[in-house]
């Protein structure tokens, strides 16, 4: 958290994989990180890497749900083709709901 507040810190700055530190927090599950990066003033929670993936696509895919939810609660936005109401129902798992 103490590397947050430093100054010139490039929160959203992408590396050589084009992912940020929040894509890769989410795609982790790195719940405390990611709830460190989402206080960060500025935080770009939309961000899509050179795949099209953002941080919330990255929770899902990996089974972060918990994170899913928490990027969710800050704005982050789900693709409407990974939202339930969107997939076929023999692809959804019983334990997922997502909105």
């Amino acid at each position: 958290t103490a590397l947050l507040a430093a100054p010139g810190i490039l929160i959203n700055q992408a590396n050589n994989y084009d992912c940020t530190a929040l894509m890769y927090a989410a795609m982790q599950g790195h719940t405390a990180t990611v709830t460190a990066l989402l206080a960060a003033p500025g935080i770009l929670l939309n961000q899509a890497n050179g795949d099209d993936w953002t941080a919330i696509v990255l929770a899902f895919e990996n089974g972060h749900h918990d994170i899913v939810r928490l990027l969710q609660a800050h704005g982050a936005v789900l693709p409407a083709h990974l939202r339930q109401e969107n997939r076929a129902p023999n692809n959804i798992n019983k334990n997922q709901s997502w909105k």
